[in-house]
């Protein structure tokens, strides 16, 4: 009797080391679909073959995919309605070669998904499956964007904070460390009737506004996309549109801040090393769970 009652018990810890390494495991072979995902989303030239893998791996983030580009996509429309919008806003400018690559890299990428595939609906109704068939990158950023119902202003910044961190350091992909953003590291303290926002990190609260020569959290936020695998190039979306429609034609997030810095008299000229040095430090701390780092 003690013999088969030590087999049980034996057979039950192996059972559930097996399911605990096969949910493990699971999660890994994830978040490598989510990686071959992210290496399509910063190489792909044509986004619908993309789109259309995305939306069979729901457990791998590929819902959250797919939505994030038929989104971005759809701020520029379909078929020739991409042509009127782009060359309306670019026609009194001398396309010079960043703008015309631009111009026909968004192109490219967006002009073969249909009206309907950029309709509104449609792009909530990928969302909404996200969300009942478990794609684990719909459900974090829901979990770090939604409020609670019967809360005050405070209390829901705080709890969105904490579930982003949450969320963040179980599946650390760029591009919703990219959509969370400054809901990783903002906070509001309450102050007798009145209540005061800042940046949390290491433990301390930091001004939201520095002086202009202290190195500015949420600037340096911006930069851990590229961090963990982001492409922050000219080819990224809100690099290539800016520059499409006539804006600056950067070299990606890291050219425009340096830019930003430079034209900026009380920066101090280590003032985007120290930055970039933060960023660092706050993609670490997400990619090894190191929660001392950006929790209380």
């Amino acid at each position: 009797m003690k013999k088969m009652q030590y087999i049980m018990l034996v057979t039950t810890a192996l059972l559930s080391h097996g399911l605990a390494l096969s949910e493990q495991s699971s999660k890994q072979d994830a978040r490598l679909t989510s990686r071959t995902f992210l290496e399509r989303y910063n190489e792909d030239r044509d986004y619908r073959p993309l789109v259309f893998d995305a939306l069979q791996a729901p457990k791998s983030g590929g819902l959250y995919y797919a939505h994030r580009i038929l989104k971005q996509c759809a701020t520029i429309g379909e078929g020739s309605a991409f042509e009127s919008t782009i060359t309306t806003d670019a026609a009194s400018i001398d396309l010079d070669r960043k703008r015309a690559d631009a111009l026909s890299l968004l192109k490219s990428r967006c002009e073969k998904f249909s009206s309907d595939e950029l309709s509104d609906s449609y792009i909530e109704e990928i969302r909404n499956q996200g969300l009942r068939q478990g794609d684990p990158l719909v459900r974090a950023s829901a979990n770090a964007t939604s409020d609670h119902r019967g809360s005050g202003e405070a209390e829901n910044v705080n709890r969105r904070r904490k579930r982003a961190i949450a969320s963040v350091m179980s599946f650390p992909d760029p591009l919703l460390i990219d959509e969370i953003g400054l809901r990783l590291i903002l906070q509001t303290r309450n102050e007798g009737q009145s209540s005061k926002k800042s940046f949390r990190l290491d433990g301390k609260d930091i001004p939201l506004k520095g002086s202009g020569t202290d190195v500015d959290a949420g600037l340096a936020l911006t930069l851990v996309p590229c961090k963990l695998g982001l492409r922050c190039d000219s080819t990224e979306f809100a690099t290539a549109i800016q520059c499409a429609t006539g804006g600056d034609c950067d070299d990606g997030r890291g050219d425009a801040l340096r830019k930003a810095f430079e034209n900026n008299q009380k920066a101090p000229a280590d003032l985007f090393v120290r930055t970039d040095q933060l960023a660092d430090r706050i993609a670490n701390a997400l990619l090894h769970k190191q929660k001392n780092v950006l929790s209380d």
